[in-house]
């Protein structure tokens, strides 16, 4: 499993908190756990996420959030990537 730092290498975004974390894989707010990471799109879903189990994020920066995450600037635009990682 790769770390939430590797992960934010893999994507170029900038590490919050614990890299360490190890992330087994990218899901829907309503499906994530403590080791899974959640993708932040847009302001619409962020009550979803605020909400949801993830043990981290991803998102854009500035969002707010107690949880380790990687902050890039166009979170859409990481998808690709992150789905790429996971799906290795």
């Amino acid at each position: 499993m790769p770390s939430l730092a590797d992960i934010a290498l893999h994507i170029q975004g900038t590490l919050i908190g614990n890299g360490s974390l190890e992330i087994s894989g990218l899901k829907l707010p309503s499906e994530a756990g403590a080791s899974d990471l959640c993708l932040v799109m847009d302001g619409k879903r962020a009550k979803q996420v605020l909400d949801c189990h993830a043990g981290a994020l991803v998102c854009s920066r500035g969002f707010v959030d107690q949880r380790p995450r990687i902050e890039v600037a166009d979170p859409r635009a990481a998808l690709p990537s992150l789905c790429a990682l996971f799906d290795s």
